[in-house]
């Protein structure tokens, strides 16, 4: 329980810190398309907010979720770890598509 705690209670705590990794994984991988959301105005806290808080269920298939839920609750540690390199997998795979993207 103290494990999720942070992540479900008054303002966040374990969110914002997760945030900050995940910037940092982002940064390290793929500097360009940070700079690129930066230049967008695009804060995409907003959307690894719900991500995260909801595990990534909402995203995909029941299958998938049913397999995810598996995965986290077997996981040693955090599963909010595993969360957070979903979410960079996820916007990685996507990065050349978001930089041609313009955003208004």
């Amino acid at each position: 329980m103290d494990g999720i705690l942070d992540n479900y209670t008054s303002s966040w705590p374990g969110i914002q810190k997760s945030f900050g990794r995940i910037s940092e994984v982002i940064k390290r991988i793929d500097p360009e398309l940070l700079n690129h959301f930066e230049s967008e105005n695009i804060d995409f806290y907003h959307m690894y907010f719900k991500w995260v808080t909801c595990l990534l269920l909402r995203q995909f298939t029941m299958k998938i979720c049913l397999r995810l839920y598996d995965t986290y609750l077997s996981c040693e540690g955090s599963y909010f770890v595993l969360c957070l390199f979903i979410f960079a997998s996820i916007v990685l795979k996507y990065s050349k598509k978001f930089k041609k993207m313009g955003f208004e």
